[in-house]
């Protein structure tokens, strides 16, 4: 039976052809909620709290939650299985050996994920300042709620997906993904407000605490609202809290 071995070193477009020629199905790969780089190797967009080193052998009698749930384990890395032509999801339940089967296919339903499963993933606290997060966004925008996802709780508006934030919740804080390109000014806020953060091309990422919601709620409100009305208007808000910075 068909298998082989994952390690940091792989770059996306290779694991997605070996597991094509492996199995014969398609591996969509994430990163921060998007389809991860195909030149990105996987140590790159290896999830916070990961194993930073390691391998995973993925063999065909593999379960497809099981080898999803591993991906996650191991490089902290979303990965979800697809047919062939990558139009159909296959069955969570269904062997990798079988994904070209159209049996695999057949019967796929959609995970439903919940505040509880982020409770018992992460702890009561830090989902709470999720929670309140989005109270200072209802304030200016009650049509905003909370959409649970496997591996983020992203924003919803009229049951659509609107996600220029995500949150992670873990065990010691919140994690916050804010999409929105890169700017000298903003990478100066976000160092005078939360001393350390982390940046690509396409956003930031930065962790936060109850005290933080506590005393940054104004910035927090200014910040989401630009950010929800026009992701790219970042000037008002940029020049006041380097107003506030000052004080």
């Amino acid at each position: 039976m068909a298998e082989f071995q994952i390690d940091g070193r792989m770059r996306v477009d290779s694991l997605q052809k070996q597991f094509k020629e492996a199995f014969g199905g398609t591996l969509r790969v994430y990163y921060h909620h998007h389809f991860a780089d195909a030149a990105a190797r996987l140590a790159e967009i290896r999830g916070e709290g990961a194993p930073a080193t390691g391998e995973l052998a993925v063999k065909g009698s593999m379960k497809v939650s099981t080898f999803e749930e591993k991906m996650m384990e191991q490089f902290g890395i979303e990965v979800q299985v697809a047919d062939a032509t990558n139009e159909v999801l296959i069955n969570n339940n269904a062997l990798l050996s079988a994904c070209a089967d159209a049996k695999a296919k057949a019967g796929y339903q959609r995970e439903e994920y919940t505040r509880e499963y982020w409770v018992e993933r992460a702890c009561e606290a830090n989902v709470a300042i999720a929670d309140q997060l989005l109270g200072i966004i209802q304030s200016f925008a009650p049509e905003y709620q909370l959409k649970y996802n496997k591996i983020y709780i992203g924003l919803q508006k009229d049951g659509t997906p609107k996600n220029f934030m995500g949150f992670t919740p873990q065990k010691k804080e919140l994690a916050i993904r804010i999409e929105v390109i890169p700017t000298p000014a903003f990478d100066a806020i976000l160092t005078e407000k939360f001393g350390e953060f982390k940046k690509d091309d396409k956003g930031y990422s930065l962790k936060v605490n109850t005290d933080d919601t506590e005393k940054k709620g104004g910035f927090f409100k200014r910040l989401f609202g630009k950010l929800s009305s026009n992701i790219d208007a970042l000037k008002p808000i940029l020049q006041q809290a380097e107003k506030e910075s000052r004080k």
